[in-house]
């Protein structure tokens, strides 16, 4: 890839996030000139790495503090930009028992950052990350894919105030954009991922990386039934970049997820890869009721309840034929996520644990434990 004409500086929000990292990285292998939104730069944790995303970028990367909930702040952040990619979104690590603490700041959030784009002018695009939870509750087995041109059921028995969030938040950008007034109006375009894999960059990985954790550590000792729509973040990160100039990009959502993963395929694969690194993934299938049992108890199965048996597929010919991005297949992008979360210490590191591109074991300085 390389810069496009018209594209001055890029403002990347939520700069530390899992998808978010591999766009700035993009952005910068690129060419581009990019500033990031962090929600302290006095955290070094967040800050440091991001500066070292791209060692030999042409333009160092420039971080500014904002919160999403802070209308005043977001003026200042979109100053001299003329594209703007919005993936800063709240993601709770459990369901909150009031779903508005996660869906008020998504929505106000997505408005106060495009309403910075009129007020400060000279934006030209602005790519939100939505998600396929903002097109289908994944609760139902169907036999021709999904296409962007469906939405979500907000009556679904699924209890995910995230999946609403990004709907809603979703439904308020192209909603806002479309009531704008000529002289004000800027292009929009939105990338719509499905359960993320991939490598972690740096900063903390999205809940794909819990499903890995459960499966290496034997957390449940059984597999559930289930299956999900996956992607690879390389890929999502790519549908970013590319839609941000694309001339068929604008007023169209992009569907990032050609694959589907049963858990019990991750397991083969994860076993496959990592039984002689002292991981031992489960073979027994869980039984329903069982998984009914452990819901009493743990939220995280309680949530995948209504998804048992299901398998939902969606149509990436935007992401294919539209944006040109061949995908990289879920095996690899499973593998290299197990890795990259075992060596930053999101999984627990095994005495038998040697990656075999780094060379890193249990006695590497800095190894940890699980957090």
């Amino acid at each position: 890839m390389s810069t496009e004409p018209g594209v001055e500086k890029v403002l990347v929000t939520g700069a530390s996030g899992y998808i978010a990292t591999h766009i700035v990285q993009q952005l910068q292998e690129a060419g581009y000139k990019v500033r990031g939104t962090v929600r302290s730069l006095t955290n070094p944790k967040k800050v440091g790495p991001l500066k070292e995303l791209c060692p030999n970028a042409a333009h160092e990367l420039e971080l500014v503090e904002a919160d999403l909930t802070n209308e005043a702040c977001w003026k200042d952040a979109v100053q001299g930009c003329s594209h703007v990619i919005h993936t800063a979104s709240p993601f709770p690590d459990k369901s909150p028992k009031d779903e508005n603490v996660v869906i008020k700041p998504a929505v106000e959030g997505t408005t106060n950052v495009l309403q910075a784009c009129v007020d400060v002018g000279g934006v030209k695009r602005v790519v939100l990350t939505s998600s396929v939870a903002a097109i289908s509750d994944l609760t139902e087995t169907n036999t021709e894919p999904i296409t962007e041109e469906t939405w979500r059921n907000m009556n679904s028995p699924m209890e995910d105030a995230y999946g609403k969030s990004k709907a809603l938040a979703e439904k308020a950008a192209w909603d806002f954009v479309e009531k704008l007034p000529a002289e004000s109006k800027f292009e929009l375009a939105v990338i719509n991922p499905s359960m993320v894999l991939g490598p972690v960059i740096c900063g903390v990985p999205g809940t794909s990386v819990e499903v890995i954790r459960r499966i290496l550590e034997r957390d449940p000792p059984a597999i559930p039934k289930l299956n999900f729509p996956v992607c690879d973040v390389r890929d999502v990160a790519k549908a970013h970049v590319v839609a941000m100039t694309h001339p068929d990009a604008p007023g169209h959502r992009h569907i990032v997820s050609p694959h589907n993963m049963w858990f019990r395929e991750m397991a083969d694969v994860l076993r496959e890869e990592f039984r002689d690194k002292g991981y031992k993934p489960p073979r027994m299938m869980a039984p329903p009721l069982l998984l009914k049992m452990v819901s009493w108890f743990d939220s995280t199965v309680k949530y995948i309840l209504p998804l048992q048996g299901h398998k939902t597929t969606l149509s990436n010919h935007r992401l294919t034929e539209v944006l040109g991005i061949k995908p990289y297949e879920p095996k690899e992008s499973l593998i290299d996520m197990a890795y990259t979360c075992i060596d930053k210490g999101f999984i627990v590191r095994k005495k038998e644990y040697v990656n075999p591109k780094t060379q890193q074991t249990q006695t590497t300085e800095g190894a940890s434990a699980s957090p």
